[in-house]
């Protein structure tokens, strides 16, 4: 017995649509309707999806059964994530490049004894999220006076004012003592206080309103702002950051004596030369004393970790290429009046010196460690000798040439 009103002709829908009891259009159910379209609250495919334009017939958009998709366009109103990487946050760390520039060939006098003249501006639409850079081109200036006994120069500042408020960047303090000419590179990181409309004013200054102002040369000047990225919150510091860091440090000798063969100490005291010193436990010719600080450098390595240390000695002169010396160790705090006593831990090193003169360094690693650090002496004395011919090394009496210890070491 056929149905008084039929939902199905054959295979055709008659009704204008079938739907569930609660659909609610937006809202609630579902719904399938003659005219092609349907309306569900959910739905899991087992295969690809398929979208067709209906005009040219072409696929436009595909989702295979595999997760991958293909898309005309992608709109997004919030974020795209790929695995866990927002691309919202990558395109917002990035830098969005040059946002002002302005570029003269002329500029205005400078004012005169602190006395800031406008000298040149850059407009820019400043966010306060953003950090800029600004940068100035090679300034040049001269002393057109030819005065040398008094200091002529400029002050320069940048100023920064956005959404009302207003900053100084950056002031600099150039000083012209000579006829010459002079230059000064400015680049400067900022974010501003404000969002806006932003103008960055670059101003100038003699310090001396007595005489002709100082000339200044702008050779095709400029001013470029930069959108470096986001802004980032100070995560930096003075001194050490935090957690385990390396650390090179260097330390020179205090002093030093040399003596020859009757034991006397030599009369330069520039220079550490070999001598013949009989009665030495180390050898006949155990000669150079220098003085190194061995509380401080302890100090400084206590609880450090990868400790190396390294004698860097210049080299006056040699009858052999190679610097094989005999190091021992002593705990006197001054240069001793006569030949001292013993030392300790003495071995052999050789370093070759490239060029004579010329600096070169003895690996002192492990006496470094026993000695300073194991055997806590409070000063320390390192006794060096040639042993494979007559050489000679500058002492502590030349600044420029000092003998230094250098110690690396993680802490």
């Amino acid at each position: 017995m056929a149905f008084s009103n039929d939902v199905v002709g054959g295979s055709t829908l008659l009704r204008p649509a079938i739907r569930s009891p609660n659909y609610v259009p937006g809202v609630s159910g579902w719904t399938i309707n003659r005219d092609g379209t349907s309306e569900f609250a959910g739905g899991t495919f087992r295969g690809a999806v398929v979208i067709i334009d209906p005009v040219t017939g072409n696929v436009i958009a595909s989702i295979g059964a595999n997760g991958n998709g293909s898309f005309q366009s992608v709109y997004a109103t919030n974020d795209v994530i790929i695995g866990t990487t927002s691309v919202l946050a990558a395109i917002t760390h990035q830098a969005r490049g040059v946002v002002g520039f302005f570029k003269a060939t002329t500029l205005p006098a400078p004012g005169v004894s602190g006395s800031y003249n406008n000298m040149a501006w850059v407009q820019f639409q400043a966010d306060s999220t953003r950090m800029y850079k600004v940068t100035l081109s090679p300034i040049y200036w001269k002393n057109t006076n030819s005065i040398t006994s008094v200091d002529l120069g400029h002050r320069l500042q940048l100023n920064i004012n956005a959404g009302g408020n207003s900053q100084i960047l950056q002031t600099i303090q150039v000083l012209t003592s000579s006829p010459d000419m002079g230059s000064i590179d400015v680049v400067q990181y900022f974010t501003p206080g404000s969002s806006g409309p932003g103008v960055i004013t670059w101003q100038c200054s003699n310090t001396n309103d007595t005489l002709v102002p100082v000339f200044i040369n702008p050779t095709d000047f400029y001013i470029t702002v930069e959108d470096v990225g986001a802004a980032v919150s100070a995560t930096g510091g003075t001194g050490s950051p935090p957690g385990t860091n390396t650390f090179t440090k260097q330390y020179f000798a205090s002093a030093s004596q040399s003596y020859d063969s009757s034991f006397n100490s030599e009369s330069d005291p520039n220079n550490l030369y070999i001598g013949q010193l009989s009665g030495r436990t180390h050898g006949s010719n155990e000669n150079s004393l220098w003085c190194f600080p061995g509380s401080t450098i302890r100090s400084d390595v206590s609880g450090a970790t990868g400790i190396t240390a390294r004698l860097y000695m210049y080299c006056t002169g040699s009858s052999n290429a190679d610097g094989s010396v005999f190091l021992s160790w002593m705990t006197n705090t001054t240069p001793p009046a006569s030949i001292g006593g013993a030392g300790t831990g003495g071995s052999n090193r050789l370093s070759v010196w490239p060029t004579i003169p010329g600096w070169s360094f003895v690996d002192i690693t492990s006496e470094f460690n026993l000695q300073i650090v194991t055997n806590l002496m409070n000063a320390a004395y390192l006794q060096k000798t040639g042993l494979t011919g007559s050489c000679s090394w500058f002492g502590a009496g030349n600044a420029t040439f000092k003998p230094y210890i250098q110690v690396t070491y993680t802490k």
